[in-house]
């Protein structure tokens, strides 16, 4: 059977976060055959995919941290819902970087966390005066 969207979305975002089938199964609540079937749409009562339902959504959702209204959507719980969702560069970003996060000792997210606030307060800083030269200038002393 031809995966569903869901199906595909569910089994790249669980490779995203490097988990196993059946670490992502156990965390999400469910047998990992289970998730297999919905990864796969397969079912075996029915000629129709496995599609899971708007519970088991969210708390994918929340643990691939992905927006849950884009999972619905794929899954055709929502009437209204967009048929793909592409997350934005930043949305990436900030997933992999929470995803890393997560498999961190706490140790080492405190240490993250201080390299970030440190990043941050020198990044927000205006450049020194001797950084701010106006173009003009810096091209007559290369002239020079």
């Amino acid at each position: 059977m031809k995966r569903s969207p869901i199906g595909k979305k569910l089994r790249e975002l669980r490779l995203a976060h490097q988990l196993s089938l059946r670490e992502a199964a156990r965390r999400l609540s469910i047998s990992a055959s289970r998730l297999s079937d919905f990864e796969e749409g397969r079912t075996h009562s029915t000629s129709r995919p496995a599609i899971p339902g708007r519970a088991f959504l969210d708390r994918a959702a929340s643990l691939y941290r992905y927006p849950a209204p884009a999972l619905l959507g794929l899954a055709g719980h929502l009437a209204e819902a967009p048929v793909t969702y592409f997350p934005t560069d930043i949305e990436a970003d900030i997933a992999e970087i929470a995803a890393l996060y997560e498999r961190l000792p706490d140790e080492h997210r405190r240490h993250l966390l201080e390299v970030a606030r440190s990043f941050w307060r020198y990044v927000s800083q205006p450049p020194p005066a001797s950084a701010r030269r106006e173009a003009p200038e810096a091209d007559e002393e290369a002239d020079r």
